[in-house]
């Protein structure tokens, strides 16, 4: 059987002044009034009961403050994941926004110069009996890199 962890609380219940009293009867499963008596007790005989209570006071979280940030730090988290995916969403369609407008014409229209020279350089080739690649090679590099340069 598994056993419930228990944790120290100040009391907004079971207090008199600061909820220290309750908070730790709760935590020892014993009555509130005998554990009063006892911090009574270690005031009256040595004095360290007033240290004891105003260090509990000072460090031992009160019951609601313990019980409203779970709820707070899982509502934080689960608003940061919506704003996550909501900008991944955003950034998903602002590419594929930015694809669709991709203008292949330029590109297109390279192509089909180079394609043009090449079959000229072919025609050339048959009626004046001379070798496309010794003129038309150097062509198509030399326009390839000038398309290059003066692309966007």
């Amino acid at each position: 059987m598994k056993k419930e962890s228990k944790t120290l609380f100040r009391s907004k219940k079971d207090r008199i002044f600061l909820g220290v009293c309750g908070g730790l009867a709760e935590f020892f499963d014993m009555d509130s009034t005998l554990v009063r008596v006892i911090f009574v007790l270690l005031i009256l005989f040595s004095g360290v009961g007033i240290i004891i209570y105003i260090l509990l006071a000072i460090f031992v979280p009160e019951e609601d403050a313990v019980d409203a940030k779970e709820p707070e730090i899982k509502e934080k988290l689960k608003d940061f994941g919506q704003d996550v995916k909501d900008k991944v969403n955003d950034i998903a369609k602002e590419i594929k926004t930015q694809n669709r407008e991709i203008d292949y014409s330029k590109t297109r229209n390279i192509v089909a110069v180079i394609l043009i020279f090449i079959g000229v350089g072919l025609l050339l080739q048959q009626f004046l009996n001379w070798n496309i690649w010794d003129i038309f090679l150097p062509l198509i590099i030399i326009l390839l890199g000038v398309a290059i340069i003066f692309k966007k």
